[in-house]
């Protein structure tokens, strides 16, 4: 049926145009005017349906591209995560054996990545990873160099039982204890304090922790940490040191006094027997006690300074012994020293790690300070051997 349109001119009505074909737009009729060609309209309206149908296929297309481009930067993603994943597979490993060297291994359950670890021991502790994680047809290369150390010599002073600060005592950087902390306000740990086991720690109104499970905490300038990890302490090895001082001369049993003297390369005192007393004294070497059960500090100096030729930043090997320190003496060390226990009435200061297998006892009126350096801390004495580790990360670089 055709459409009719009209206007109105006056008082008649007159008939303009009737079209028989009327193109459709948007649902629409609409007439053509002036003179034109009707359905020239379907001119422009087949140029943009082809436009837009050229529009559209190159959308699919580029969505086409980008799945592909999608993917091949998930398999590149997950490669790296895989190598990632390796470094901290040679890590956790190298923790406890250091004598690994690598594996082929999937690091994540139900992913198709894989990766591929090489270890490689570069000596004096360190040793470089090589991980080489892959997905699909991606692959990521990460290498680092790593120095594996044992995980307590981060603190000047590790305790195995109880702290008992009854002089006046700094500890500069961290403490780790498994059992009593007990300090007065005379003293202080610069550091956090890390306690082994689920504890009550009281903190007063300023925030500051005041007590350890009912006992007064010394003056803490860090935080204190429990349910810190169980440490075992070393096996201490001594054979090698005794034939050095076999060697030379230098192996003691019984009584001795040492006094005004000064002393060099290994100082070996054996037996339980053994009642070693040492004032005014210098040693540039290394103490070893083998079985002794005291060493002791009289009115006066000890002083020891490792020798690296002879034990590397190790200066006294004590395990069964406790350190008497005499009111009015002075002890004065510099490397890692290792007790029993020890029992303080003078004064001593401890330059570098100070290792307690059971307990440490200041008594009032006493002195202890101790420190441990940074450039102390990255090194392993073979005399000693260490069950569990850490590992630093001394380098990284993406290949």
């Amino acid at each position: 049926m055709p459409v009719w349109y009209g206007t109105n001119s006056g008082s008649s009505s007159s008939l303009t145009k009737s079209i028989d074909t009327v193109p459709i737009i948007r649902g629409r009729h609409r007439p053509t005017w002036g003179g034109g060609q009707g359905g020239s309209i379907l001119v422009p309206c087949l140029f943009m349906m082809s436009l837009l149908t050229m529009l559209s296929l190159g959308v699919l297309r580029v969505g086409g591209i980008g799945n592909a481009v999608s993917a091949t930067l998930s398999e590149k993603s997950q490669a790296h995560l895989a190598a990632l994943s390796g470094v901290q597979i040679a890590y956790g490993k190298l923790a406890t054996d250091k004598e690994y060297d690598g594996e082929e291994c999937v690091p994540f359950n139900g992913s198709l990545s894989a990766v591929d670890i090489d270890v490689t021991d570069l000596g004096d502790s360190e040793f470089e990873v090589v991980a080489r994680g892959t997905m699909g047809g991606a692959e990521s290369l990460v290498r680092t160099r790593a120095r594996v150390a044992p995980f307590f010599l981060n603190y000047p002073l590790t305790v195995g039982n109880s702290v008992i600060l009854k002089g006046t005592s700094q500890i500069l950087g961290e403490c780790y204890v498994r059992d009593v902390l007990w300090g007065k306000e005379e003293s202080e740990i610069t550091g956090n304090v890390h306690a082994m086991g689920d504890r009550n720690v009281q903190y007063n109104l300023d925030g500051e922790p005041v007590s350890l499970d009912g006992y007064p905490l010394p003056q803490i300038g860090g935080a204190v940490f429990t349910n810190a990890p169980v440490m075992d302490f070393p096996d201490v090895v001594l054979s090698g040191l005794r034939e050095i001082a076999d060697a030379s001369g230098q192996i003691y049993t019984g009584t001795k006094h040492f006094r005004d003297e000064h002393l060099t390369g290994v100082i070996y005192i054996e037996g339980s027997n053994a009642r070693p007393y040492f004032k005014d004294v210098t040693i540039e070497g290394i103490l070893v006690c083998d079985g002794v059960p005291e060493v002791r500090i009289e009115k006066g100096f000890f002083k020891i300074h490792c020798d690296d030729t002879v034990c590397q930043n190790v200066c006294i090997l004590a395990p069964d012994s406790t350190l008497w320190v005499d009111p009015n003496a002075f002890i004065d060390v510099f490397g890692l020293s290792l007790f029993h226990s020890t029992d303080f009435q003078g004064c001593g200061t401890f330059t570098g790690p100070l290792v307690i297998t059971h307990d440490l006892l200041t008594l009032p009126g006493s002195r202890l300070y101790c420190q441990f350096p940074s450039f102390m801390r990255e090194y392993i004495s073979t005399d000693l051997l260490w069950s569990e580790f850490m590992v630093v990360e001394l380098g990284y670089e993406e290949l």
